[in-house]
C-alpha cells in the first residue's frame, strides 16, 4: 500500500453528526509510501448542533518502511484547494507552515495501533493533534516502534531528514490522553505504561 497510505476519515462536522467507527487495518506493508497511518477529521468552523466522530478504530501490524512524509498522522486532515487562502484547513506544508486549525466538533476517541514499525522514515515519527476544547481521548499506542538507521548515504545533504526536523525525531503531540507500552519513541503527551 503507497501513496497517503492507511487513510480513514474526513467527514466533515454537521447536524447530522457524520461516523467513521468500528473501522481495522490488519496485516498491511507500506514501501515507500507518502503518509503511513492517516486518521483525519475535515475542517469546519463547528456551527452549532454540528459534531463529527472517529470512534474505534484499530490498525495492527503494520509495517511502514521510508515514508516520505508523516509515519502516523492524527488530527486534521492537511489540504489545501489550489487558488484559495486556508482559512479552517490545516496547511499540507505544516510544520513549515503552522497553520494547523483542530475542530473542537470533531471526537477522536478509542483509537489503538498495535505491532506497528516504522523503518527508516524521512521525518519526525507523527503528528497527534487533537482539540484543546476536545481532546483525543484512550489513544492507544502498543509496540508501536520507529527505527532508523545509524549512517545514512544522504546524512548532511538533505537538511530536513536530519534528527533535528521537524520534532527531534520524536512525536508532535497536543491535547491527547493516551497509553504507550512498548513504544520508541513514546508520544510527549501519552503515558508510557509497563
Amino acid at each position: 500500500l503507497t501513496g497517503f497510505g492507511a487513510s480513514i476519515g474526513s467527514v466533515p462536522p454537521t447536524p447530522c453528526h457524520p461516523a467513521v467507527d468500528q473501522i481495522t487495518f490488519r496485516n498491511i506493508v507500506m514501501p515507500a509510501t507518502g503518509k503511513g497511518i492517516y486518521i483525519k477529521s475535515n475542517k469546519s468552523n463547528c456551527q452549532p448542533r454540528a459534531a463529527s466522530s472517529l470512534t474505534n478504530i484499530l490498525y495492527e501490524n503494520i509495517w511502514i518502511i521510508q515514508p516520505a512524509w508523516w509515519s502516523i498522522w492524527i488530527g486534521p486532515q492537511a489540504q489545501h484547494e489550489p487558488h484559495s487562502n486556508l482559512g479552517g484547513a490545516c496547511s499540507l506544508l505544516y510544520p513549515i507552515r503552522r497553520h494547523c486549525p483542530t475542530q473542537g466538533c470533531s471526537t477522536f476517541e478509542n483509537i489503538t495501533l498495535r505491532n506497528v514499525t516504522v523503518d527508516d522514515p524521512l521525518m519526525s515519527p507523527g503528528v497527534i493533534l487533537g482539540n484543546e476544547t476536545n481532546p483525543m481521548k484512550n489513544v492507544v499506542f502498543e509496540h508501536v516502534v520507529v527505527r532508523t538507521p545509524t549512517h545514512k548515504p544522504y546524512d548532511g545533504r538533505l537538511p530536513f531528514h536530519e534528527k533535528s526536523f521537524p520534532y527531534r525525531g520524536k512525536y508532535d503531540c497536543q491535547h491527547a490522553v493516551g497509553t504507550c507500552k512498548g513504544c520508541h519513541p513514546v508520544p510527549l503527551c501519552f503515558e508510557s505504561v509497563a
